[in-house]
Order: C-alpha cells, then structure tokens, then sequence
C-alpha cells in the first residue's frame, strides 16, 4: 500500500490532480482512505462485492456500492471464503490455490455494468479507475465503456496476474493487449507481488496514449538514460540513528525479536540501534538489551503522551528512523517528526507510519499487502543435557512444547496427551512456558528460563514438538526454533477452529510439516512416531531463509532503502 501512495505523491508532483475515482475491488476501504490522504479533494466511489465489509466501508466515510461488476446485468456466482478474512482473493473466477481447494463460499450475487451504477449516481469527471479484482479486469472494463468514451478518463491501475491464479482468468498479456486496444499503454508499475522468489502478479498503472510521450528524453542529457524514477532512494550507506520501540522487551518474543534486529543492525550494517520503551511494563528482557545498546524509558502509556514522547525523543536523539513493532492495528501512537516503520504481528488493515509492513509473507498477503519482514532465528548448540538433568532415559521419545504460557490452548490436544501417557510408557513431554493442565510423572512442566542457550538446551533434548495454538501462527517463532534445532513439528491444521487460523508456519515447514486435524490423527503420530524415524533426516526449513544475514538484508530494503 505504501508503495501505492509513493507513486500517487509522484503523479501529484507532476501536477495531475485526482477528480472522481471509481475503486473497484475496495475490500475494506484501505486504498480508498489511503488515495483521498494523497488527494483530500477527490470524490471516491468504493464497489465491492462482499457485503461482510460493509461496516468497514461504511466506517470509511466515503460512498460504496456493493455487488459484482461486470459486462454482463445478471446474477453470478463469486467465490470466496467462510472467514472474510481470508476473502482477499474472492472473484468471480475461482483462485487457484489450496485455500480455494480445500474449501470455498459461493455466493449468488448481482452483477451490474459499471455504466449504469455510474448513470444511477450521476458521478462526474472520473479520472481514475482502480481494478482490484483477481482476473475480471476485462470484464468490469467492458462493462464501462460509456465511462471510458465519456468521462475524462486518464489512469487505471489494474493489478494483473503472470499466472493462473484464477480458473479461467486472462493473464497480464491479455490485459496489457486488451488496454492497448482501447487507448491505454502501460505508464508505470507501483508494486511487485512475489512469492519463493517468483512474480506472479503486478499492479500496473496504465494511461491514456496521449499521456504516455517519448518527448521527456529529450530534456535528458543523453547518453544517460535514468531507469528508475523518482522519488524512492536508494538505502544511504552512512551510519544510521535507528529507534526501536515496542511496549515491552519481554522475556520472550518482544525482548528477543528487537534484540536480534538491533544486534544485526550494528554487526551487519553498521548503524546504532536506540531500544526505547515504557517504563510501565516489567521488561524482563531489557537487562540483555542494556548488556549493549543504549535504552530510553519514558513514564507515559496513554495514547497522545507516548507519541509525544517518541517525538521528543527522535529530535532530541536525532533518528533517521523509527521502528516500531505493533499489532497492525493504528494505537495514535506513531510521531510524524522523523520516518516510521510499523511492524504487524497480527493485522495489516490499518496502514500508518511510513512504511508499513508485517512479520510474514502469509499475514501480508492475508491483508492484500505485499511489504514484510520475518523474524530472525537463531540456532544455539547445546551446553547442558538436559535429558540428564530431569532423569529422562536416552530411548524414550521426549515431546516438548515452548511459547506463551497460554497459547498451549487447544483443548482435545490437552485430553490426547494425557491418554498417550497411559498408552505408551517410552513418551515424555517437556513443557516450557506452559500453564500446567494436570500432574504426571512423565510430563514435565518448567518456568520459562532467561538466555537463549537455556531455552535451546531444552530443545535440543527434545525430539519433537508439539503445537497447539488457536489462531495459528503470523509466523511461528517458537515453530522455527525447533526446527532450525533440526526437530520436526507436529502441528494442528486449524480444522474447526472457531478462530482465524494463520498457517504462516505451515507454509514455512512446507512438506516437513507433521500435520494432524484431529484427535484421532494426533494419537496416530503420538502412538506410531519412533525415534528411529526422526533420526538422521533434516527437518530445518528456516536456517537459510531467516539467518541473520538474510533477514537483515530483507530489513534494509524494506524498511531503510526508503
């Protein structure tokens, strides 16, 4: 999204101003809220064919439509999710992925003609047409060519696929002839959709011919011939003032994420990271921090006199950027005296600060965004047996599980490891960090400890781990520790969750990916799993990709090169 604004701030440079803007395929109202920031006096019509959001459109303020466009006046089938949440990728051609697969919504809707939506509100002077709309550009483009001959239309932005992302869909190419026929080349690309290092769809910004010139070269100074237009700048190689800011440095996540970012900041790149927080939260993971950085603490929690607070402290400190790990959601906490980079856990409907970006592929792609950047994981050899140390024989097949303390939180999980320990008497389980959900000689239930090395010597004397957490995983933390300890992972599918469940580690784990649905599945692994099996076979899938070097690169271009 930000991306999206970078570009529309360039078009306004060149003194283009915005008039009426059809934004079709408006979802929750996100890139409506984030043009009229650009444009303030542009009028917006947002259509969108899930009536789910509608209370988020209407939270927006700005008009809307709900139903299909097209080129035909009818009822269609659209395809789309039982969890709105994952709808992002609803058209009226099915998308071809496992999510789709395994299973869709169709719904019965009306489709209208752009025309006469357009006719029935007496819009005027449409300028810009945004297409949203997973394979149906040439549809809905067909079904406005009144507006087209009519109004004075100047852009559309069209995202397009390079694959078959939707059954039946036509591809870029297709588009890209179909605009050219109707007067429109390509002008400008805002942003690049990849997934394991391959494109697969592009937004691209198409204008009318007679915007699109070869006059320009010749007020360059040839030969030079300038690629890349302003106004994105290429990371500074100077040394950096960086803020890391998060509401807590915690024992565990908060404390250890920013820690890894800051350390990487100074070793790799060169800078000087500045962890600032509140002094209102216990930070167990400060002292670590304070070990090497420097550390600010301010006395507000309140909303406006955090903000103010970070805004004093990035003038009095002189940053060149602030980071800032959040929810997704905007707290009215991020200054706007010095550059922001907000961090999503959890959501990525709520775009603020400068640069806005989540913790893996999966959220972003879940919220229709494309920026992130994961986590660093950290492999630590061990220095204690700590199979010795709780009198755990060597044959026995040791389960464990590490995280927040009440994230263990699916309940047939707790009843299927409570009949496996009757069942088979080589099986332990090593709990960390777990509140306790009854007593048994073989499972063991410890206090979350202080050092990394602690928590992976506790996993280095486990075979296995065992996760179970409603909601899933943004990306799993806890997941790539043991598997860059070379364990496997036995995890739920989420199957009946009441809840949104993120599969961000699934996807990671790829095959390597022990997966039960049910109770029944999970007492087949825990029954039939032999140490011999997990023996000799590599079940690391997140070493190279979420090493320090590479995740610090991904930061940098993210986060700094703007």
């Amino acid at each position: 999204m930000n991306s999206h604004a970078q570009r529309l701030n360039w078009l306004k440079q060149s003194g283009w101003r915005a008039a009426t803007v059809l934004d079709v395929g408006a979802h929750k109202g996100d890139w409506a809220k984030m043009l009229c920031s650009v444009f303030p006096e542009a009028k917006i019509l947002m259509i969108e064919a899930d009536d789910r959001h509608e209370s988020d459109l209407l939270a927006t303020g700005y008009p809307y439509h709900l139903g299909v466009v097209g080129k035909l006046q009818g009822v269609v089938d659209f395809y789309t999710q039982p969890d709105p949440l994952w709808s992002t990728g609803a058209s009226i051609f099915k998308e071809n992925t496992p999510i789709y697969d395994d299973g869709s919504l169709v719904k019965k809707i009306p489709m209208k003609r752009l025309d006469q939506i357009v006719k029935e509100r007496s819009l005027e002077k449409i300028n810009f047409i945004k297409l949203d709309v997973q394979g149906a550009e040439i549809d809905v483009l067909e079904g406005c060519s009144a507006i087209l001959r009519e109004h004075p239309v100047d852009y559309v932005l069209a995202e397009v696929s390079l694959v078959n992302a939707n059954h039946g869909a036509p591809l870029a190419d297709a588009v890209i002839s179909y605009m050219r026929s109707i007067g429109f080349g390509m002008f400008d690309i805002y942003e690049l959709h990849y997934w394991k290092n391959q494109l697969l769809q592009l937004d691209i910004l198409f204008a009318r011919n007679h915007l699109i010139t070869s006059g320009v070269l010749k007020e360059m100074s040839l030969p030079t011939i300038i690629t890349t237009p302003p106004p994105t700048a290429m990371a500074s190689s100077r040394r950096l003032r960086i803020g890391i800011h998060s509401e807590q440095f915690d024992g565990r996540g908060t404390g250890k994420v920013p820690l890894d970012y800051g350390t990487a900041m100074a070793d790799i790149l060169g800078h000087e990271p500045i962890f600032i927080t509140t002094k209102h939260q216990a930070n167990e993971g400060l002292p670590a921090i304070q070990k090497r950085f420097k550390t600010i603490l301010y006395e507000s929690s309140q909303p406006e006199a955090v903000r103010s607070n970070l805004a004093t402290i990035a003038a009095k400190e002189k940053l060149d950027f602030l980071y800032m790990v959040k929810s997704g959601q905007n707290d009215g906490k991020t200054p706007d005296n010095c550059p922001t980079g907000v961090h999503c856990v959890f959501l990525m409907n709520e775009p603020h600060g400068t640069i806005y970006a989540g913790v893996s592929e999966f959220l972003a792609r879940r919220f229709g965004q494309s920026l992130y950047v994961p986590h660093i994981i950290k492999n630590f050899p061990p220095t204690e047996n700590w199979r010795k140390k709780f009198n755990i024989p060597d044959h026995a097949l040791v389960v464990g599980r590490c995280g927040g303390s009440m994230t263990f939180n699916v309940d047939f999980v707790k009843q299927v490891v409570k009949l496996a320990l009757e069942k088979r008497p080589d099986l332990y389980f090593l709990f960390l960090s777990t509140d306790q959900f009854f007593q048994h000689e073989r499972a063991i239930f410890l206090p979350w400890v202080e050092t990394e090395q602690e928590k992976f010597n506790f996993i280095h004397a486990c075979d296995i781990m065992l996760h179970a957490r409603h909601g899933g995983e943004t990306f799993g933390l806890a997941v790539g520790e043991f598997s860059v300890a070379n364990k496997p992972v036995l995890t739920w599918s989420g199957l009946g969750d009441p809840h949104s469940h993120d599969k961000a580690h699934i996807e990671i784990l790829g095959s390597k990916a022990m997966i039960y649905n049910n109770p029944q599945d999970l007492w087949t692994y825990l029954m039939g799993i032999t140490k011999d099996h997990l023996r000799d076979r590599s079940w690391d899938m997140y070493s190279e990709r979420f090493s320090s070097e590479s995740v610090i690169k991904q930061f940098n271009n993210v986060f700094l090169s703007h």
